[in-house]
Parts: C-alpha cells; sequence; structure tokens
C-alpha cells in the first residue's frame, strides 16, 4: 500500500484531513514503516486506532503473531445522560441603575 493509499484509508474511517494535516500525515515516519506491511494488515491496524504510532505497533504484534484485539466499537450515546443545566437567572436590575443605558450590539437580541 502506498502512502497516498493509506491517507485514503484513514480519512474514509477517521474524517477528512486539510491540506496541511494531510502534508503532516504523509511525512510522518510511522507511515513510512507502515507501507511496508501487508495491505491487509494496515486496514486493520487502522482500524484498530487513528494514531499512527499504535497502528503501527498493531501491524507489528500481528505480523509476529501476537495479534492483538480491535478494541470495541464506540457505543451510541444512551438516553441516560443528565439534561442540560438551566439557564442561570440573574436579578441585574441594581446594577442597571448604576451604569445607565447600555447599547447592546448583539443583533440577536
Amino acid at each position: 500500500m502506498r502512502k497516498r493509499e493509506i491517507l485514503r484509508c484513514w480519512e474514509e474511517r477517521y474524517g477528512r484531513l486539510s491540506a496541511p494535516s494531510r502534508d503532516r500525515f504523509l511525512k510522518r515516519s510511522e507511515l513510512s514503516r507502515l507501507i511496508r506491511y501487508p495491505d491487509d494488515t494496515v486496514r486493520r491496524s487502522i482500524a484498530f486506532s487513528s494514531l499512527l504510532s499504535d497502528a503501527l505497533s498493531f501491524a507489528a504484534s500481528e505480523l509476529h503473531g501476537e495479534s492483538a484485539e480491535l478494541p470495541p466499537e464506540p457505543r451510541p450515546e444512551s438516553n441516560s445522560a443528565p439534561p442540560p443545566a438551566a439557564p442561570r437567572v440573574v436579578d441585574d436590575r441594581a446594577l442597571r441603575q448604576q451604569i445607565g443605558a447600555v447599547q447592546n450590539y448583539d443583533d440577536t437580541l
């Protein structure tokens, strides 16, 4: 697998990178080492971790027979999350009287 193919595979799994991030990705030393492994091993290692150093470790351990297990897929968030906090109500009438008229530049109000 070539470096750009690994980048494409990585972006398909984890999302598109900006142009500067792509350049940095392609220059990583781990990528230069990862291209030496079989294509299937590279794909599994990218599925194992979004970090190239971890992917490289996975590929090496798989090649040497020390198969590492893939981490579990992330579970969707449950409905048991706490509700958002209520907006804080501030009584600022006394402050308004001290300051006087204030111009508001927020167009949404």
